[in-house]
């Protein structure tokens, strides 16, 4: 159908017009004859091809098959369309506080040497209401106090938005 691929059904040729199956029309998306001329072959419904605007077969006997063109705008439109809320509504934010943190705890040991451990965290603290979200971050290393970094402990404060 106009070029590409519609199905496979069964045509009828009666007194020289094509005849397609009634649904056969609802897949293709044309549209048909309010009151078309019917005709009844085992059991099923065939409606004329001939009502339809714009409309050209060419039978193809060697593969069984029928090229079919139709006029643009012998096919159904397809409307597509929102529709819009009339008001926005916006629910009021619930304050809330929140923690995230990853720790990770590190030993090495060696021979004739001191252990080595090392325990440090990355955290973020946050705080969310109608005036929106505060955040901070930070990294604190060797909370264990371990030689290999001078006994000290360090923090680092990162971010905050």
């Amino acid at each position: 159908m106009n070029g590409s691929q519609g199905g496979v059904w069964l045509f009828i040729e009666r007194a020289g017009a094509l005849y397609a199956p009634c649904e056969a029309f609802t897949e293709w998306r044309v549209r048909t004859d309010p009151d078309p001329q019917i005709i009844r072959f085992r059991g099923q419904d065939y409606c004329p091809l001939n009502q339809i605007p714009g409309y050209r077969s060419n039978i193809n006997f060697a593969n069984q098959s029928v090229d079919l063109q139709f006029s643009p705008n012998a096919f159904n439109e397809t409307r597509v369309g929102l529709k819009m809320a009339d008001t926005l509504t916006v629910d009021p934010a619930v304050p809330s506080v929140f923690f995230n943190y990853d720790v990770n705890y590190q030993r090495s040991q060696y021979r004739d040497a001191p252990n080595l451990d090392n325990l440090g965290i990355v955290s973020e603290v946050g705080y969310s209401s109608d005036l929106g979200v505060l955040t901070s971050s930070a990294v604190t290393q060797n909370l264990t106090g371990s030689s290999q970094f001078g006994n000290q402990k360090r923090y680092l404060r990162m971010e905050t938005t």
